[in-house]
């Protein structure tokens, strides 16, 4: 009786640990079923403005500078073929698709037509205000003996999730992303002012293993004075460069807030757009005659980094899990 007792408490105790277990084994991924439902005010709001799938998009082709009409999974094998490598893993393909949908989506839902870039259209294929985009002959062109398993490979993509969206409380969320973090994303408020719940901070550290991750520019002292002065006439220069720079106010991941050159401030993200930087996660050291600014990462930092998706898709892990990781307390579900 002793026996069987010790035994049926062992049976309880390994029910609620395996879980638990699995979980940590994984790399303390959650689960990957969606839970989060649409929002009764979406779906209204969504079949007000997108109608019933297969959905219909219409978007500004900026290198042909007119308006056009698309089915949108169709629209979306040209954006995943721009904006990711057909190289990369399936499962970073479909996180790419994923994340790229959801994006084109919530901007059809905040779309009042009244966006001079998109000339009337809710999204256009200026990956600098919306995302890259290209036609299949284009990138066939471009892929040249690989076009055919290429593109196969994105279209399948892009087909097994089709219509899912990621969701935050009920309704899309604004899905951005960009090439490979700093070894660390950004939060939304840190870059672009404005907290968002699900564009958190995380770990992403595998990207330091992504090709040009370190990256340097450098500037005569005149070159950068010029540059300075452009933005900031009152910048004042002394004789030694070293003393020109501000200990900066760094963000939680890593990147430069704000930093005083010549006793005038600047945004991290000022300063990157001004002398062409990767990220705004650099440092800045003068050197002889020069400046050289030390950097880390492609892109602005925020959400889905390209490259960690890769990194994740190579360990095992799968689309959900990628959206997840990078998009704090969201959820997958068909739109």
């Amino acid at each position: 009786m002793k026996r069987l007792f010790i035994c049926i408490i062992i049976y309880a105790c390994l029910i609620f640990l395996i879980p638990s277990i699995a979980v940590f084994i994984s790399g303390g991924f959650a689960p990957s079923k969606p839970q989060t439902p649409l929002s009764a005010e979406y779906k209204k709001q969504a079949e007000e403005k997108l109608g019933k799938p297969p959905y219909k998009i219409k978007s500004y082709i900026v290198s042909a500078d007119e308006v056009r009409e698309f089915d949108l999974e169709e629209y979306l094998v040209g954006v995943v073929g721009a904006e990711m490598p057909a190289s990369f893993p399936e499962e970073a393909l479909k996180a790419q698709a994923v994340a790229a949908r959801t994006f084109i989506i919530s901007r059809i839902m905040a779309s009042k037509g009244d966006v001079a870039e998109h000339k009337g259209a809710p999204v256009c294929t200026n990956p600098a205000h919306c995302k890259a985009w290209k036609s299949v002959d284009e990138l066939t062109a471009a892929w040249g003996d690989n076009a055919k398993e290429n593109l196969s490979k994105i279209e399948k993509a892009v087909k097994s999730t089709e219509n899912e969206i990621a969701v935050w409380n009920g309704a899309p969320i604004s899905a951005v992303y960009y090439s490979m973090s700093s070894g660390n994303t950004e939060n939304a408020a840190d870059v672009w002012g404005g907290d968002v719940p699900y564009l958190k901070s995380v770990s992403s550290s595998f990207d330091e293993n992504a090709p040009n991750f370190n990256s340097t520019a450098e500037f005569t002292l005149d070159e950068f004075k010029k540059i300075i002065l452009s933005e900031a006439p009152e910048a004042v220069f002394g004789e030694n460069p070293s003393e020109w720079f501000s200990e900066p106010t760094l963000s939680e991941g890593g990147g430069v807030m704000s930093i005083k050159i010549g006793g005038a401030e600047f945004k991290g993200t000022k300063i990157r757009s001004m002398f062409s930087l990767r990220s705004h996660n650099f440092s800045i050291t003068p050197e002889g005659d020069k400046i050289i600014f030390k950097v880390k990462g492609y892109g602005h930092g925020v959400g889905l980094s390209q490259w960690g998706s890769k990194f994740l898709a190579d360990s095992g892990k799968n689309y959900i899990d990628i959206l997840k990781y990078y998009y704090t307390g969201i959820d997958v579900v068909k739109q």
